[in-house]
């Protein structure tokens, strides 16, 4: 493979302070500076893959590549998510849940 298709990789042993420091616009600083959609980082000691924009989201969203269910850790899931809420869940049961969400959220779904 040549260096063109490769991944940006950001150096280092691991960038989670960076990533507290700078909240929301850590992946965008790095989308800047590396010039790219999606580079590679550390982060808590594990590597990971940060992505930006449309096509990025697409492939996020496809229910086929990821899984919901066990994904964030137990103590998010508890005090942000709430058990079995929708960020936690797969298939039939987060569709449903989503729908029910977003159906408050339409212009019908709102009563004055």
């Amino acid at each position: 493979m040549s260096d063109t298709n490769q991944m940006p990789r950001e150096e280092g042993i691991d960038h989670g302070l960076s990533l507290m420091r700078e909240g929301y616009m850590y992946i965008l600083n790095r989308r800047h500076s590396f010039n790219s959609n999606i580079f590679e980082t550390r982060l808590l000691g594990k590597k990971a893959i940060c992505m930006v924009g449309k096509e990025a989201a697409e492939v996020f969203y496809n229910t086929e590549k990821f899984k919901r269910k066990d994904a964030a850790p137990n103590r998010a899931v508890q005090t942000l998510f709430g058990k079995n809420g929708v960020q936690a869940l797969d298939g039939q049961d987060h569709k449903h849940r989503k729908e029910m969400f977003m159906s408050i959220m339409s212009p019908k779904g709102f009563k004055n």
